[in-house]
């Protein structure tokens, strides 16, 4: 019996798949400022694969809290206020 494998490693800086969002072409993570603030962040990404993806732009947020579960919910609540004003 033969078999391939094919493998590739490398370090990258991923995030979750939940963390990411798409919102006009462009995608999104929303960091932490405190705990009723957050700021949508642009980013530029990668590959994915088991459920997380690679950040390519994002070294700024490095050492910065990053909202990885509802950030869709985030996006949602942004953008109704931001519509309702």
């Amino acid at each position: 019996m033969n078999a391939e494998i094919e493998y590739n490693t490398n370090d990258a800086l991923v995030l979750p798949d939940n963390a990411i969002v798409n919102f006009e072409s462009k995608n999104y993570v929303f960091l932490s400022k405190s705990s009723t603030e957050f700021e949508m962040k642009e980013i530029k990404i990668g590959e994915s694969e088991n459920g997380f993806t690679q950040l390519l732009n994002a070294d700024f947020i490095k050492n910065k809290n990053v909202v990885i579960n509802n950030a869709y919910n985030l996006l949602m609540s942004l953008k109704i206020n931001t519509e309702e004003d």
